[in-house]
């Protein structure tokens, strides 16, 4: 992330400057996630806000939110797209572009939560959590074979 972006986005962050994006404005539902904009000095920024359920878990980000942000970042919609992590006393504990997380992410399934949506389970590092030990590796969904 550049530096210029990361700073920014922190004075939005500290100035509680975020607007929230509502589900009819943007057509999607990214629950338990937020959608955020801001405009600073001309520029539009965009974030996916997730905050983290227990103190030493990961996030829950929602498929649907990351693609969103994604598609507004590529599209021109926004100047800066990013993903904000939170602590469960709502303190910013990460930031990462969306590029650099999609990336992350271009060889992982989303999950399917409670009601039907789907999302991916990430760190601190905004890299796919792994739920197993490392020497059995991540869990996967299952394909179409596995499937009974």
């Amino acid at each position: 992330m550049k530096k210029e972006d990361e700073e920014a986005v922190r004075r939005i962050c500290t100035a509680h400057r975020w607007k929230v994006l509502t589900t009819a404005q943007i057509g999607i539902e990214v629950f338990p996630n937020m959608m955020l904009g801001a405009l600073e000095n001309s520029t539009k920024y965009g974030a996916l806000r997730a905050v983290r359920k227990t103190p030493n878990g990961d996030w829950a980000v929602s498929a649907a939110g990351l693609d969103y942000l994604l598609a507004a970042k590529t599209e021109n919609r926004v100047g800066v797209g990013v993903v904000l992590l939170y602590d469960t006393n709502g303190a910013l504990f990460a930031m990462e572009d969306i590029e650099t997380v999609m990336k992350h992410l271009q060889h992982v399934e989303p999950q399917f939560g409670k009601w039907g949506t789907q999302f991916y389970w990430i760190n601190a590092s905004f890299i796919n959590a792994s739920f197993m030990h490392a020497s059995r590796g991540p869990m996967t969904n299952a394909d179409d074979a596995e499937v009974f």
